[in-house]
């Protein structure tokens, strides 16, 4: 199943934790980088393993190292209860079956974010029933593995990462700093690249295949992890614009029809949203309702201010600004060479 199929049928939350689509997305950001950490295997420059460290599984790392987990199970080990924040006082759903879910029969080798985010939506019993029960009348509401995350205790323990958006913020900083240790581990020779030019079929680059599969591995996995966190970004202004535009009662309150503009996201399958034309509406108010420059930029501000006065506009706000850090500093760096 694409995700686009999937996304249109995803509801948007109006909680800052990210459910549905943009949960899925979040994860694919996450098991990316939680992947990256594969590549440092015995080199002295890293700092160990930080995300979801006790994370116990059946997959191999990238040196044959024991017990790292494949998304499945790592979805399951983050997975935290939800409860619908828009029915106060409802339950918290209760975690999917991990054992009855109709898995791909090998999960080790899923690392682009498109993929993880899809599989993520289209997760079904084998039953064929969804794992996910996105009915807004009912009050058994299941997010599946889209909803709330155990960020303390689970994703980041010991690290200091004591909120939702501590852990947006700090996945870009998390893989520059694997990046800055791939490259000391590359400097001082703990891993071995081949020199530039060298031909595969040399019999001597066979002492440099393992390092060499690492390294394209890692730079995959960076810019996969870059891709998934620029989702993440434009899922939360999607949703952001989504919601400003549906209640914010524009022209009502400004005394004019404000102007939209179309936005489009790099990632194809997150599709359109409009987003308010600041300069073009102040100066259809002034034509419109002959105000004077300074009086429609004060009203505009007004309208603005309010639109986005409530609790749940501000916790969006907070998340897309930890989520756009987290995007720069990942964009910022040049990954290894």
């Amino acid at each position: 199943m694409k995700v686009a199929q999937v996304v249109t049928g995803a509801l948007f939350a109006s909680t800052a934790s990210a459910y549905w689509v943009r949960g899925a997305a979040e994860r694919a950001m996450y098991y990316t980088v939680y992947m990256m950490e594969d590549v440092h295997y015995n080199n002295k420059e890293y700092d160990g393993w930080k995300i979801a460290r006790d994370c116990q599984g059946s997959r191999r790392g990238l040196w044959g190292q024991k017990g790292r987990c494949n998304l499945a199970e790592f979805l399951d080990y983050i997975w935290a209860p939800t409860a619908d924040d828009n029915k106060p006082g409802s339950q918290p759903d209760t975690r999917p079956r991990a054992a009855d879910i109709d898995w791909p029969k090998s999960m080790s080798g899923i690392k682009k974010a498109q993929a993880i985010t899809s599989m993520i939506m289209g997760a079904k019993y084998k039953d064929g029933s969804s794992i996910m029960v996105h009915d807004t009348d009912s009050d058994k509401r299941q997010y599946g593995y889209t909803g709330k995350i155990n960020t303390v205790d689970k994703l980041w323990p010991g690290s200091g990462v004591n909120s939702y958006y501590d852990s947006l913020a700090m996945f870009g900083e998390r893989a520059v700093k694997l990046n800055d240790d791939f490259e000391a581990a590359v400097k001082d020779g703990t891993i071995k690249t081949a020199p530039a030019g060298m031909d595969p079929k040399d019999p001597k680059y066979k002492e440099f295949a393992p390092h060499m599969k690492a390294q394209e591995t890692f730079r995959g996995l960076y810019q996969e992890a870059t891709n998934a966190a620029e989702s993440v970004v434009d899922l939360r202004n999607q949703d952001k614009w989504k919601n400003l535009k549906d209640k914010g009662d524009w022209k009502n309150k400004l005394g004019v029809e404000p102007v939209w503009e179309m936005k489009k996201s790099s990632q194809s399958w997150i599709g359109e949203w409009e987003e308010l034309k600041e300069g073009d509406t102040i100066a259809r108010m002034e034509k419109d309702l002959g105000l004077s420059h300074a009086d429609a930029v004060k009203k505009y501000d007004q309208v603005w201010a309010s639109n986005n006065s409530s609790p749940q506009n501000k916790q969006h706000a907070a998340a897309l600004e930890k989520a756009r850090i987290s995007l720069k500093t990942f964009q910022a760096k040049k990954v290894c060479p």
